[in-house]
């Protein structure tokens, strides 16, 4: 368990695995304590399951990924990571029901009371995701196995809810500088509407409604559109709105 080496569209499929660096901090300097750890605890469970990785060129094995996103909370004061949220992707191809389920609790008990535990995550997810996408047929949801559903971060003074599925920057810190100048760059005023498109969860459109008169914000992702608006409400902004769909088939219409 690791990342990838090379780009898969570079014809790259081989990955490095965190156990084979001898100084991770030094090699992947990016990548924070908590999250090494996962991974490495994790590996542990894959090597032990009798299921084997999945392989895009022979098309066997079930084993994808594994995604894991880390937040300061809701009081990111000191700036450590007290929330660590994880999806393990997974695809279902030839596994029976009753080993789907045996899966889910073997995960469930690997980060709650298992080898995992120190791991700390808050908030755990399975995904059962196939390698080969059917035309027509959506994506399943990712199934809450134990924890919170969502992890929270702060910017700028507004508290995010974050879904699996919702698109929020990975540098907090760096995006409220980006954020900031945004909003000076755009000169807004208190009669400027503001348009975000593919807004995610709202973090630009919240972060910048104390500047401007109204803000609508578009998103295709409908758990993102509803974490924007619990994100609002949590805040108390009372000036923006939230739609979901493609901006290019409903942007009209909102703003006429």
């Amino acid at each position: 368990v690791g990342f990838r080496l090379a780009s898969y569209k570079a014809g790259s499929v081989e990955i490095v695995g965190l156990s084979s660096l001898e100084n991770i901090s030094t090699t992947l300097p990016h990548i924070s304590p908590e999250m090494v750890l996962v991974v490495t605890k994790f590996e542990q469970l894959v090597r032990a399951s009798g299921i084997l990785p999945y392989c895009s060129l022979e098309r066997k094995g079930n084993w994808r990924n594994i995604m894991i996103r880390t937040s300061r909370g809701k009081e990111p004061e000191d700036g450590r990571i007290k929330q660590i949220m994880v999806v393990v992707v997974l695809d279902p191809m030839d596994l029976e029901s009753s080993k789907l389920t045996q899966l889910k609790s073997d995960l469930t008990q690997f980060f709650t009371a298992g080898a995992g535990l120190e791991c700390g995550v808050t908030s755990l997810y399975i995904h059962l995701s196939p390698a080969r996408k059917e035309s027509g047929v959506p994506d399943p949801a990712p199934e809450l196995l134990w924890g919170d559903s969502s992890i929270q971060e702060t910017l700028m003074g507004r508290s995010f809810s974050i879904s699996p599925q919702a698109f929020f920057q990975v540098n907090t810190l760096a995006a409220e500088v980006l954020y900031k100048t945004v909003g000076d760059i755009a000169d807004l005023t208190e009669k400027t509407s503001l348009v975000d498109v593919c807004c995610g969860t709202g973090t630009i459109g919240l972060c910048l409604a104390g500047r401007v008169k109204n803000v609508v914000g578009v998103e295709i992702v409908a758990e993102a559109v509803r974490d924007a608006q619990k994100n609002a409400e949590n805040n108390g902004v009372t000036n923006c709105n939230f739609f979901t769909g493609k901006a290019e088939d409903i942007l009209n219409n909102i703003l006429r």
